[in-house]
């Protein structure tokens, strides 16, 4: 006997394999998220998973907790990053409180998006129990996993709390060339390929025949069909319209020393540092600054008069522009803007966020969740509860059409979407990830945007206070970067454009499509049999 049959044979005949198979793939899968060489691994590691679901002889009990278990695993690991939390000086919420907070989130979080997937895991193991074609079964399981992951961003999409952080498709973001096909098909796409690679793999183990063969050369034709579309994409890279100098600045101020030093301090040090570092020849023409980089309402305060002036007699004498983050006071409402500078006047158009964090930009159902837990009140650390927009406020400047987003706007795609297709010919990106510190919750947030700068084909300038600060291309290639946790700035060229991607035309109608193709060949197969 082989190692394969082995592995067969074990994983159809003892349940206790079945279950450390799931876990191992979740574990395995979480692995690429830290280290983005390792990026093959996620191509093969749901194969354990798959050869499970569809063995024989599942217990009917496990077939919920297959899928569970495999999104639990990776998703507490992936989400360790929030005992970051616990060294935020600026809470003042007791250690014990904190750590229940800690443990809350990453557990909590990790069991409610680990329940798709174990309804997904449910229903493959039913399709495989109706005998339907082996070829039908990656399919299934590519098309229900993909759904799990798109869940929580059509959650957030309708208002409810949604946090889609553990995304397979994250674990690409360093292989350039395997992700050019989001900028037609969407992030999810790569999402969808993978699993589908996955389960074809699988079948290949647990099936024996033509239908071995086929399902070993179906997902290497896959992955060399992608690679090659990628390739393509690389190598006719061509410019669009007028090329810019762009940097994105990186100003290094902790949680607690941004929310308590001074405002005046940060603006004259940035002032300082770009004067000491260019001239007037060859300052960049686009500056991007960090979120809220100025926690202040710069539109109507004295601080914010300062500011303004400061920052409009910068830009008249070095003729550039200049996207700041700071607080929009309006109407009695307030919001976390992006005020643009530039030829020494501050813009009328602001850039508003659109997708405010939970528990830390509002409370969901705020008045029962203060009730029950009223240290939740401490998180929200710009005083009161912000107010969301829903406009793009696309930002006519000298340099071109600038679309804005403000850190958890970066982790959705219709954001970006939109933003293209109301004009946007640069992407500007502001957001604080300082309370991340060096985590793993840095890289993930910074490979989002290299998703969104994909997906759109448009430049994309990323400033975060602590770090990453990058400049990345409609290719998703970052021309440069800097290092966390130190003041530092990344600058490149960058070439603006008006083209619309084929994926923001789009979106994810071939997702939606294909599920309708298969729901109509589910219902024609049951009534073909029931005929029989």
């Amino acid at each position: 006997m082989n190692s394969v049959s082995k592995f067969r044979y074990y994983i159809r005949n003892n349940e206790k394999i079945r279950l450390l198979a799931c876990v191992l793939s979740g574990f395995f899968s979480s692995v690429p998220f830290y280290f983005e060489r390792l990026f093959i691994i996620e191509w093969v590691c749901f194969i354990p998973l798959f050869c499970t679901l569809f063995s024989r002889n599942n217990s009917r009990r496990h077939t919920f907790l297959y899928g569970f278990l495999f999104h639990f695993s990776r998703s507490v690991i992936i989400l360790s990053w929030f005992k970051e939390l616990y060294f935020m000086q600026s809470l003042s919420i007791p250690p014990i409180v904190m750590i229940f907070i800690i443990a809350a989130a990453i557990i909590g979080l990790s069991a409610i998006q680990a329940i798709p997937f174990g309804l997904c895991s449910f229903i493959i193991v039913k399709f495989e129990e109706k005998n339907l074609p082996s070829l039908f079964l990656p399919l299934i399981s590519a098309i229900l996993f993909t759904a799990g992951e798109l869940i929580n961003t059509v959650f957030q999409q309708v208002g409810l709390v949604g946090f889609p952080w553990v995304q397979t498709y994250i674990s690409q973001s360093g292989f350039i060339f395997g992700i050019q096909s989001a900028s037609v098909l969407g992030a999810h796409f790569i999402s969808f390929l993978i699993i589908i690679c996955n389960a074809f793999i699988a079948c290949a183990v647990t099936k024996c025949g033509i239908v071995q063969k086929i399902c070993v050369i179906l997902p290497i034709g896959l992955f060399t069909l992608n690679l090659f579309y990628g390739i393509i994409c690389l190598e006719t890279n061509s410019t669009f319209e007028n090329s810019i100098n762009a940097l994105a600045y990186q100003d290094n101020n902790s949680s607690y020393s941004k929310w308590n030093g001074s405002s005046k301090d940060i603006c004259d040090g940035f002032i300082s540092d770009m004067e000491n570092t260019y001239n007037e020849k060859n300052m960049p023409e686009l500056i991007v600054l960090s979120e809220t980089v100025f926690p202040i309402s710069i539109n109507n305060s004295s601080t914010g008069a300062y500011i303004r002036n400061a920052l409009c007699d910068f830009t008249e004498k070095y003729k550039n522009t200049i996207v700041a983050g700071g607080f929009l006071t309006e109407n009695g409402k307030r919001y976390n803007a992006q005020f643009v500078f530039e030829n020494g006047r501050i813009l009328d158009t602001v850039y508003k966020k659109r997708t405010l964090v939970p528990f830390g930009e509002y409370i969901p159902a705020e008045k029962l969740i203060l009730n029950l837990f009223p240290f939740f009140d401490s998180f929200n650390l710009s005083g009161d509860a912000l107010t969301k927009s829903v406009d793009t406020n696309i930002i006519k400047s000298s340099v071109g059409n600038l679309g804005g987003l403000i850190c958890y706007d970066s982790i959705f795609y219709y954001n970006t979407s939109t933003s293209v297709k109301d004009g946007a010919q640069i992407l500007v990106l502001s957001t604080n990830d300082s309370w991340y510190n060096d985590s793993g919750a840095a890289y993930h947030h910074y490979a989002q945007a290299v998703f969104r700068a994909v997906e759109s084909r448009k430049p994309l300038v990323r400033s975060a206070t602590t770090g990453f600060c990058g400049i990345i291309d409609k290719y998703g290639r970052t021309l440069d970067k800097t290092k966390l946790l130190q003041k530092d700035y990344a600058a490149a060229e960058i070439s603006k454009n008006s083209e619309l991607s084929a994926f923001v035309r789009m979106g994810y109608s071939w997702y939606y499509t294909l599920c309708i193709i298969t729901l109509v060949f589910i219902a024609v197969s049951k009534f073909k049999r029931r005929k029989l």
